[in-house]
């Protein structure tokens, strides 16, 4: 008799044994697959930045943009860069070079802050609102033409018609300025 419940609780170990072993085995697949699935996935992941207020529908493909999103983003930098005064300069031109290329990053940035020093000395109000934009997809460049007002102590000192120019750059799926420009229309 204690043969028999001696062989009967070994059977019963010995099966619980087997099914964690089992159970540790089916984990140990699962696990490697899910790494493998992971170091696929790596790399592939994308970072889209849209404008704040989206005006016209937009795709993104790879390293390809749409001309409306192009448009989108060149009238938005535009805006940030241009329509700047002495309390908010600082935080504009910050705010735009964290979209700046990183071959491209001190050039721009060397540029902008001698603007914020400009726009602090004198005291500058202006605001850029844009008429029309000039998309060339295959270059990466878009011109944004509008109204550029400068004020000081509010009041209006010039109003021209200027074109702002960026070039951008794709890295991964992300846009970046690569450079930019402001041209005075005759």
């Amino acid at each position: 008799m204690k043969a028999s419940v001696f062989e009967a609780k070994y059977n019963r170990v010995v099966n619980h044994r087997m099914g964690l072993i089992l159970l540790c085995g089916f984990l140990a697949l699962t696990n490697i697959l899910s790494g493998a699935l992971n170091l696929k996935q790596h790399g592939s992941e994308r970072v889209i930045i849209s404008p704040p207020t989206i005006e016209q529908k937009f795709w993104v493909a790879g390293d390809e943009f749409s001309d409306s999103y192009l448009s989108q983003m060149a009238e938005y930098f535009s805006w940030v860069l241009l329509s700047i005064n002495p309390n908010n300069a600082e935080d504009r031109i910050s705010k735009l070079l964290t979209h700046v290329a990183p071959g491209s990053y001190s050039k721009i940035k060397a540029e902008l802050v001698s603007q914020v020093d400009v726009v602090r000395e004198r005291g500058f109000n202006s605001s850029f609102t844009p008429v029309s934009t000039s998309v060339s997809r295959n270059e990466l460049k878009v011109e944004v033409k509008g109204m550029l007002d400068l004020k000081v102590n509010s009041q209006r000192i010039e109003s021209t018609l200027k074109t702002f120019e960026v070039v951008f750059a794709s890295e991964h799926g992300k846009l970046l300025i690569k450079a930019i420009s402001l041209k005075e229309d005759i």
